[in-house]
C-alpha cells in the first residue's frame, strides 16, 4: 500500500511589504487581505495487487481545491471550496490490459460572502473512464470509452460541467486521443484555436461530452508502431442561449492514421493524418435568416520528439 500527500500553492495573493494582490485599490477589507490565495490538497491511495493470473493496482485520490482569490471584490465577493473523489482500477489479464476511473465532484464553485442570497453554485459532476487493449503479437486492438457531464443551463444554481468560463469538469492535459478532436498538446499549444460554437471548441481538454474510440494497431518491426482509430464524441448538454432552432450535440467522427518509428531509446519521429467529419455542435444557433454552415477538418503532422 502507497499513501500520497500533496499541497500546492497555487496562487499567493497574500498582502505584504511585497505583494498588493489582495484587491485594497477595489476596496479596503482588512478581514480578507491575507487571504485571497488558491491553495490545492490531495490525498492518494494505490494498493497492489499480484496474482497467479492479475497484475494490476487500485487506488483513490481524493483532491480538494480552495480558491480565495475573489474574496472582498466589489463585482462579486464569493470563496470555492472544491472537492473531487477519484476511484481507479489497472489490471493486466492475460494478453488483455484494462484501466478504468471515475470521478465525483462536489462543493461551492461559488459561495458569496457578506450574506449576498441567490448566486450561490454548487458542484456536481460525473465523468467516467475505461479503456481496454488486446495484443496479439504484432497486432493490437482496443477501445476507450469516456463520459464527462456537462452544464445544465437550466440549473443555474449548480454546475455539473464547465461554467462561468472553469472547466469544473474536464479530462486534463496529458489525453489527446485524437488528432484533431480535444488535442491540446499540439493544437491548443502549436496551432491555435479552432473555434465552431463558444461552447464546442476542439483544441481544449475533453468536457461535457459522450466519447468512443475503437483503433487498431500494427508493429511490423520493433521500432515502428502505426495506429487506426476511428472516435466519435457527443455533447452530453446542447446549449441552449440564443434565437433560432438549437443544433444538436454531436461533436462529428474523426479518423486517424499514425505512423511512429522509435529512432533511438528517447528519440521518436511521428508521422500523421486525421480528418474531422464536423458535427452540426460547431454551426452554433441556426439563425432562420442566415443559417450557419459547417466544413469538414483535417490535418497533416510530422512530429519528431525527444523525451528524457
Amino acid at each position: 500500500v502507497k499513501v500520497i500527500l500533496c499541497y500546492a500553492k497555487e496562487e499567493d495573493n497574500s498582502w505584504s511589504a511585497v505583494s498588493t494582490n489582495s484587491w485594497s485599490w477595489i476596496n479596503n477589507l482588512n478581514a480578507t487581505r491575507t487571504d485571497r490565495d488558491y491553495d490545492s490538497y490531495r490525498l492518494g491511495v494505490i494498493y497492489d495487487i499480484k496474482t497467479s493470473k492479475v497484475k494490476g493496482e487500485t487506488g483513490a485520490l481524493l483532491l480538494y481545491n480552495r480558491d480565495a482569490s475573489n474574496r472582498g471584490m466589489a463585482s462579486g465577493p464569493y470563496i470555492t471550496k472544491a472537492y473531487k473523489i477519484v476511484p481507479y482500477a489497472k489490471a493486466n489479464i492475460g494478453p488483455v490490459a484494462i484501466q478504468a476511473e471515475a470521478g465525483f465532484g462536489f462543493g461551492d464553485l461559488v459561495k458569496m460572502e457578506y450574506g449576498i442570497p441567490n448566486n450561490d453554485v454548487s458542484i456536481s459532476t460525473i465523468d467516467v473512464f475505461v479503456d481496454a487493449e488486446a495484443n496479439f503479437g504484432p497486432v493490437s486492438v482496443g477501445g476507450s470509452f469516456a463520459y464527462l457531464s456537462g452544464d445544465d443551463p437550466s440549473t443555474t444554481d449548480k454546475a455539473e460541467g464547465s461554467a462561468f468560463g472553469l472547466r469544473v469538469n474536464s479530462a486534463g492535459l496529458d489525453w489527446n486521443p485524437c488528432l484533431i478532436l480535444f488535442n491540446t498538446e499540439t493544437l491548443g499549444y502549436w496551432v491555435g484555436n479552432i473555434p465552431g460554437h463558444s461552447g464546442s471548441v476542439v483544441n481544449q481538454e475533453m468536457q461535457n461530452a459522450w466519447f468512443v474510440q475503437g483503433r487498431v494497431g500494427v508493429k511490423p518491426t520493433p521500432q515502428l508502431d502505426v495506429m487506426a482509430s476511428l472516435s466519435w464524441a457527443q455533447a452530453d448538454k446542447k446549449p441552449s442561449w440564443g434565437p433560432g432552432a438549437f443544433p444538436n450535440g454531436t461533436y462529428g467522427w474523426e479518423v486517424d492514421l499514425t505512423g511512429t518509428y522509435k529512432i533511438t531509446n528517447n528519440l521518436s519521429y511521428m508521422l500523421g493524418a486525421g480528418y474531422l467529419f464536423t458535427g452540426d455542435l460547431f454551426k452554433g444557433h441556426d439563425f432562420s435568416m442566415y443559417p450557419a454552415e459547417i466544413d469538414d477538418n483535417f490535418i497533416v503532422i510530422n512530429k519528431l520528439t525527444l523525451s528524457f
